[in-house]
């Protein structure tokens, strides 16, 4: 749910490349670096890097960024069953996430919400 007025019909980081080309170059490269890119510390694949993606995307009901990000992580993962599962409002049914996953997945989804919904007691 965008904060402010984007361009009609041009959905998710798009809209914000119309909006504002300079904050976009170094929002692109910061998704860029966070999604794409192998870092050698991380205990993330690409593929659940994504499904992050995919689950944040779908809270904020972006069809085009769900879509795209899982797409993405079903290619990596060879599964658009896992897709669907982080799309689920219930994570927990999922048999294809791992505990780690789910837990990550629920945290991103607090932080969706607003960083007062992450606290000690909710992590």
């Amino acid at each position: 749910m965008p904060h402010i007025a984007l361009p009609p019909r041009k959905p998710g980081m798009i809209a914000l490349a119309a909006y504002r080309p300079d904050v976009y170059s170094h929002l692109g490269a910061l998704a860029d670096l966070l999604l794409h890119q192998e870092h050698p510390n991380s205990t993330l694949s690409l593929g659940e890097r994504e499904l992050i993606a995919t689950r944040i995307s779908f809270l904020n009901s972006c069809k085009y960024c769900h879509t795209a990000h899982g797409n993405i992580a079903a290619a990596h993962l060879h599964s658009s069953a896992l897709v669907d599962d982080v799309k689920a409002q219930d994570l927990e049914d999922s048999e294809g996430l791992s505990s780690k996953m789910k837990e990550l997945l629920r945290i991103a989804g607090l932080v969706q919400k607003g960083g007062k919904e992450v606290s000690a007691e909710s992590v």
